[in-house]
């Protein structure tokens, strides 16, 4: 059994991936000693942060919240770097040129620049293409860099497009429309989250950490759980709050038991969004240079480290809605009918070897009424919800650094008062 010793400095982060990880670093800054447990035998086996914002523009609104920035490279570099314990790499960006690559370790990760390039039917005008011409037209109203593609100019932009091989086919892609913006990036995703977690082990111990967590249950007195078949109890009042990281893993526990008390309405919680990650071998190696859309398809060359090598594997993530509905959409008929589409009408490959599929889940904030970090009334003592740890990689850093900075001066009026 262990028991903490008893301290008003004791934190302790319920989670699976990089939010626990960046609130720790805060919260130590601050003088608290912190406990993490995770759910999972090793972190990032969710696999919940993405190296890039998979940009759903299901509203402009949602659209209006990315590409608030002069340079995507520059902030996303802003907002990773006092979290990681060495240089990042990052290349030159297209808006701001002088922003040159650096020399780093070859084991660094790298914010690459990319172009976004969203690919439509002029057959088959979507409600995602109605909200991006809205946007991207305030854009150019506002003096920023919009670029509107027809034809075979746009599709050319497509990463693994091979149909320039086809002069004599050019005018099938008469229908294509397309809208590319400069100012996009992705992040080595892994290699980010396992220097962090490395720092920490050595800079706080291992014994911090406590893995295979399971049975976490509170009472009135102590917050019990068992990590890898041996049963903790620790006191409350030895514990000066929880925080638990809201990710797909955790969010039957988190239903079951944080909210069975608490008052909320069972519509203002947040859904599932269900993914697949196909990963593909290209018939010719890409320049990692654009993510591109078409129907609910993300398509990127698959890239890790110093920017300066074309890649051998093409990267398709699939939107299949909902976990609640949709789950028979995964992995199925659809899914390859999808496929045969993307490389058979749009890159014009005449074949394909498939590599791997991942099926990936995402909380759906964006209709829910949960406030996160907010006091849960009639929830457990001394715990916070903390939401938005999962998706685009920067994202979750931004918003858990936003949340937790947040909470503490809270607490600090609270002290004052």
């Amino acid at each position: 059994m262990l028991v903490p010793h008893s301290s008003e400095k004791n934190v302790v982060l319920i989670g699976t991936g990089l939010a626990p990880l960046i609130a720790s670093q805060i919260l130590i800054e601050e003088g608290f000693t912190v406990k993490i447990l995770n759910p999972d035998s090793v972190f990032f086996k969710e696999n919940s942060e993405w190296a890039f914002d998979p940009v759903l523009p299901t509203s402009f609104d949602a659209l209006a919240g990315n590409w608030n920035t002069d340079s995507i490279v520059a902030s996303t570099h802003a907002i990773l770097s006092p979290y990681f314990p060495g240089a990042l790499g990052k290349t030159s960006n297209r808006v701001l040129p002088e922003l040159k690559a650096e020399p780093v370790d070859r084991l660094a990760p790298w914010i690459r620049a990319r172009r976004r390039l969203w690919l439509e039917s002029r057959d088959s005008v979507s409600e995602q293409w109605r909200n991006l011409e809205e946007y991207f037209v305030s854009r150019a109203a506002q003096g920023k860099q919009v670029n509107l593609l027809e034809g075979f100019q746009a599709v050319a932009k497509f990463p693994g497009f091979s149909g320039e091989k086809q002069g004599n086919l050019i005018e099938q892609f008469d229908y294509f429309s397309g809208v590319m913006v400069e100012e996009s990036s992705d992040v080595d995703a892994s290699r980010y989250r396992q220097g962090i977690v490395d720092y920490l082990i050595e800079k706080i111990g291992s014994g911090s950490f406590f893995s295979n967590c399971s049975q976490m249950e509170f009472d009135k007195k102590f917050f019990r759980f068992t990590s890898n078949q041996t049963v903790n109890h620790w006191p409350l009042d030895s514990i000066a709050g929880f925080f638990c990281f809201w990710t797909p893993r955790l969010d039957q526990w988190i239903r079951s038991i944080i909210l069975a008390g608490a008052k909320h309405e069972k519509a203002s919680l947040p859904e599932i969004r269900l993914w697949e990650r196909w990963s593909l071998i290209s018939r010719d190696k890409i320049v990692p240079d654009t993510i591109a859309s078409i129907d609910d398809l993300i398509v990127m060359a698959e890239a890790e480290g110093a920017p300066d090598q074309k890649s051998p594997l093409l990267q398709v993530y699939r939107n299949c809605g909902l976990e609640q509905s949709d789950w028979d959409r995964v992995v199925s008929q659809e899914s390859f009918d999808g496929l045969l589409r993307l490389f058979h009408d749009t890159l014009f490959w005449d074949r394909f070897s498939i590599r791997s599929c991942q099926v990936l889940r995402l909380m759906d904030w964006e209709n829910s009424k949960i406030l996160g970090a907010a006091p849960l009334l009639g929830g457990p003592p001394k715990l916070k919800l903390i939401r938005s740890c999962d998706g685009a990689l920067v994202s979750v850093v931004k918003s858990v650094e936003r949340q937790i900075t947040e909470i503490l001066r809270e607490s600090l009026r609270e002290t004052l008062t």
